[in-house]
């Protein structure tokens, strides 16, 4: 049962991944527009996108049917959330209210709908919001304080935004240009010694806070843009990056000559250092020379030597090529996507494919990305040096087929096998699915000291086909 219940799940797993991101071909079409339509009618989208240096590495689509999804998703999970929430402390017209909680708030009825070659019409009208906490009011010289219970009864907003880029700008114009925000009605009782001096200036405390929603409901779009560029530009700044040595062994780091020497030599004030160095070194060699005896020469603990890789910091180009398109079905947006390594893009002969146009399915949200993704991060392998590949066995974890023939040539010698790429591996996209060109040679030879024992010298092209497909589940 158990079984049957984790194949469902990844079976799942792929249903969607292959449902929602298909594959740029060269002929400008996806593989969704040969299949069978089992789930419902769907519509063909087009993406006509008129960059003259190539189309952009990823695109994505959200549509607004997933839209009303998502939004009607928040409605009935932000109660949940909001509830007993603490809100930051509020300072409006010499009134300060701390320590707020929200104790209720109904369920919300949000909308987002998208306005053609504009932006969005954002809608969101709450039946009812109590909040309790602390206040104190500052009046002159005076100060009063008192415990508030407020009760917000249809509040409702709506806002239309405009978005739009111009590729010669560097950044996405976010503008609300229209916001009209109805409080509702807004109930204040306050508790406490000094209550009276509260509802003398009830009215006005009430426009001030009125003011405030206004105000800050009406920034929250400019806002999340400078949020959202803030992380993309922490994602895509270059970092300082350590190349590391990849090495596998069962020797602790107190059979390393120079870590001895340096800690010998260290001043009188590391005495007890140098003596728990000394019965370290002493207890390791002890612990060695009983498993050796104690153990067979096939239960041996692994030693496998892998050479030296400089990995490079690689990380997705996120500047925008395809600025955001709305129509009333919509929004398409694509960016560059290219790998870059270390900051660095990949040279202009890595090829962008030019489409004229795109057809998917309309699905809730789309991710559609081309060729010119995985290229760009096979250059920055092969560039960087992390196409040549190194390993060495020792003579107990040899195939079992290699030990004898060890035993006759060189007893005490390892097993070391090269995989160089030879020229840059290359990713193809047709009819037929995904394709991947590698190009290189292969190498095994016993190995000790300045002796070496060629075993296997081989080179070629491997071709690696990948075809995407859809499991249809029915439950």
């Amino acid at each position: 049962m158990k079984l049957g219940l984790m194949v469902s799940n990844l079976t799942l797993i792929i249903f969607h991944f292959c449902f929602l991101v298909p594959f740029i071909r060269s002929d400008g079409t996806t593989k969704s527009d040969n299949l069978s339509n089992r789930g419902g009618v769907y519509e063909s989208v087009q993406i006509d996108d008129p960059a003259e240096d190539g189309s952009s590495g990823i695109y994505f689509r959200i549509s607004q049917k997933g839209v009303d999804y998502l939004a009607n998703l928040a409605s009935k999970g932000l109660p949940k959330i909001m509830n007993r929430l603490a809100l930051p402390t509020i300072s409006e017209s010499g009134l300060v209210i701390s320590d707020a909680v929200i104790t209720k708030m109904e369920e919300p009825q949000i909308g987002v709908k998208f306005v053609p070659d504009y932006g969005v019409d954002l809608s969101v009208g709450i039946p009812e919001v109590s909040i309790t906490g602390g206040t104190e009011l500052s009046f002159f010289f005076a100060k009063y304080n008192a415990q508030l219970v407020a009760n917000l009864f249809n509040l409702t907003v709506q806002m239309r935004v405009f978005i739009h880029r111009n590729l010669s700008e560097e950044s996405t114009s976010v503008e609300v240009t229209n916001c009209t925000v109805n409080p509702g009605t807004f109930v204040m009782k306050f508790y406490g010694p000094e209550a009276s001096e509260f509802y003398a200036i009830v009215d006005m405390i009430r426009d001030g806070i009125d003011g405030a929603i206004r105000d800050k409901i009406c920034t929250l779009p400019p806002l999340m843009r400078e949020f959202i560029y803030q992380k993309i530009h922490e994602i895509s700044s270059p970092q300082s990056f350590t190349n590391q040595t990849t090495h596998y062994s069962d020797h602790n780091n107190l059979d390393d000559p120079s870590t001895i020497f340096n800690q010998l030599c260290s001043t009188h004030s590391d005495g007890r250092r140098r003596s728990s160095l000394v019965q370290g070194v002493s207890e390791n060699h002890q612990e060695m020379s009983h498993s050796k005896s104690a153990s067979s020469e096939d239960e041996q603990a692994l030693e496998v030597d892998i050479a030296e890789m400089n990995v490079p910091n690689l990380l997705p180009d996120l500047t925008l090529r395809y600025p955001p398109k709305f129509s009333q079905r919509d929004l398409i947006f694509g960016i560059d996507g290219g790998f870059m390594s270390n900051g660095n893009r990949a040279p202009t002969f890595v090829k962008r494919p030019k489409f004229s146009d795109i057809q998917v399915r309309d699905q809730m949200l789309g991710l559609i990305f081309s060729e010119f993704l995985p290229n760009t991060l096979f250059y920055h392998i092969f560039n960087s040096g992390l196409g040549h590949v190194s390993v060495s066995y020792s003579h107990y974890h040899m195939p079992r087929m290699l030990r004898s023939m060890s035993k006759l040539v060189c007893a005490d010698c390892r097993l070391r096998v090269n995989a160089n790429l030879t020229k840059t591996p290359k990713a193809l996209i047709d009819r037929n699915g995904v394709t991947l060109l590698l190009e290189g040679d292969i190498g095994a030879h016993f190995w000790r000291k300045n002796r070496t024992y060629n075993i296997l010298s081989a080179n070629g092209q491997l071709r690696v086909g990948v075809k995407s497909f859809i499991l249809w589940i029915y439950i």
